[in-house]
């Protein structure tokens, strides 16, 4: 993984963007680079945006590998918002909850929360 960025911590119920997608890719151990501001890998010899906070096609398997389930969700603390929540084989609610302001936000905080608890470093550049 490309590492030769100075880093920031961050609270992953507050990571977004790119930032986020660096913290899925961590997450999922996709060998990444960050380049102008955007996270890549390669496929193939070629390299790929890596956006998981806006692609079903690459958030679409990582949902289903932690069996992610979302919802709608309204509250005084965060308002109208997507609600994301790993679930259990018995189909009991597991322990990674998110919010975020839309679906893909929601759920790959949700990935993020079910191998790293609380924060995570990610380049500065991408904040």
């Amino acid at each position: 993984m490309d590492t030769n960025h100075e880093m920031q911590k961050v609270k992953i119920d507050e990571i977004v963007g790119e930032a986020l997608n660096w913290a899925v890719a961590r997450s999922a151990k996709v060998e990444v680079m960050v380049s102008h501001g955007c996270v890549f890998y390669k496929n193939a010899r070629v390299l790929k945006r890596f956006d998981a906070h806006q692609n079903w096609a690459v958030a679409g398997p990582l949902i289903a590998e932690k069996n992610i389930g979302i919802k709608p969700h309204q509250s005084p603390a965060h308002g109208q918002h997507m609600t994301a929540a790993s679930w259990n084989e018995d189909g009991s609610i597991g322990a990674h909850l998110s919010y975020g302001p839309d679906m893909l936000t929601a759920a790959m905080r949700c990935y993020v929360r079910a191998s790293i608890e609380g924060c995570i470093c990610v380049p500065k550049e991408l904040l």
